[in-house]
């Protein structure tokens, strides 16, 4: 039931990642000419923060017309310099959370859960806790025998059990 569109957010419609791998996007974000239910923004190199004026403004007059907004890592980054979280709950990579804080103090940012939800606004910690987030999303959707068959099939747990931290007991 979802049709996926990978959006770059830069002027071109390739993408290289951290680890150096090329992505090929079908569309620039600023040219999406559909209406998009949920927006996802992943994680990014943090020096493209200061270059990505743009992207941001137009995460800003977007996110009024979408059904929900999520961010995964550091993409609460962007969510943040657009506003969209201003005066919101969110959560963040532990590794950034004290400098997420210190630059958007009106936040409140909890590094404890996978994932938080404030009103249509998503964000998640790590790239496992993206993967959490996804399978919320599907159960809210779809329900939950098929958010629980989308976990079989990734051999994952549909919900890790409790309040956990980010931090694994067995690291």
């Amino acid at each position: 039931g979802y049709d996926l569109l990978l959006a770059s957010p830069l002027s071109t419609k390739k993408i290289t990642t951290k680890s150096r791998m090329e992505l090929s996007c079908e569309v620039r974000a600023d040219a999406i000419d559909k209406p998009i239910d949920t927006l996802i923004i992943a994680g990014f190199p943090m020096s493209m923060l200061e270059t990505s004026g743009a992207f941001i403004q137009w995460l800003h007059d977007t996110y009024p017309k979408v059904r929900r907004i999520c961010s995964v890592c550091v993409g609460t980054y962007a969510l943040a310099e657009a506003g969209i979280l201003e005066g919101k709950h969110a959560t963040t990579h532990w590794q950034f959370s004290q400098d997420f804080q210190r630059r958007y103090p009106d936040i409140k940012v909890d590094t404890n859960p996978f994932y938080t939800r404030d009103g249509n606004v998503y964000t998640s910690g790590g790239v496992a806790s993206g993967i959490d987030l996804s399978l919320a999303l599907v159960e809210e959707d779809y329900g939950r025998d098929l958010a629980l068959q989308s976990a079989r099939k990734l051999v994952l747990y549909l919900k890790r059990t409790g309040y956990q931290s980010q931090f694994s007991s067995l690291l």
